[in-house]
């Protein structure tokens, strides 16, 4: 699956980065992700990460909507692991 690219309500890019399983935000150098894994046509949300000097601005929750939305354009079912991505 290609990387695509999403915009979130904050104009920050987020990126599909397929080839290592995880959405990521890089805003001015710092790299805020959500890892997934596939199984059986189930997206697995497993760990999501936000650099300290950005939290609190909504990032985490931006990355589980692209997420979503992603395993909505290709009827994937989403098992939420990650605690951020169970509570979004």
């Amino acid at each position: 699956m290609a990387e695509h690219e999403y915009l979130n309500a904050k104009n920050a890019a987020v990126i599909h980065n397929a080839s290592k399983q995880r959405f990521e935000i890089d805003i001015d150098g710092q790299l805020s992700v959500l890892e997934y894994t596939f199984k059986n046509h189930r997206l697995f949300l497993t760990h999501t990460e936000v650099p300290p000097a950005l939290k609190s601005q909504g990032l985490g929750t931006e990355l589980a909507h692209a997420a979503l939305e992603y395993a909505r354009q290709n009827e994937l079912t989403v098992v939420a692991i990650c605690l951020l991505c169970r509570n979004t």
